[in-house]
């Protein structure tokens, strides 16, 4: 199976999505924990400040690490491994 850019890129953007959507969630979660609120309006599967800001921090590292990972593949790869 060949790499075409559009894939890559289509991966890239997803995963940077994945990122913004994860700093949301620790903010929602960290103000959340100031204000001493007990729920959250984040994502609907979690509720409490303290889950919610632990959830993005896993996200973040998550999508972070498989960013990293895509950029090192990109520049180490020869120019023609991937497809037109």
């Amino acid at each position: 199976m060949s790499i075409t850019k559009e894939f890559i890129l289509t991966v890239l953007v997803f995963l940077t999505i994945f990122f913004m959507a994860s700093v949301w969630a620790i903010d929602i979660g960290t103000s959340g924990m100031l204000a001493g609120i007990g729920s959250v309006e984040g994502f609907s599967f979690v509720r409490t400040p303290s889950q919610q800001y632990h959830l993005g921090l896993v996200l973040a590292v998550t999508s972070f690490f498989i960013l990293c990972v895509i950029i090192i593949k990109l520049l180490l790869i020869k120019k023609n491994e991937v497809a037109q």
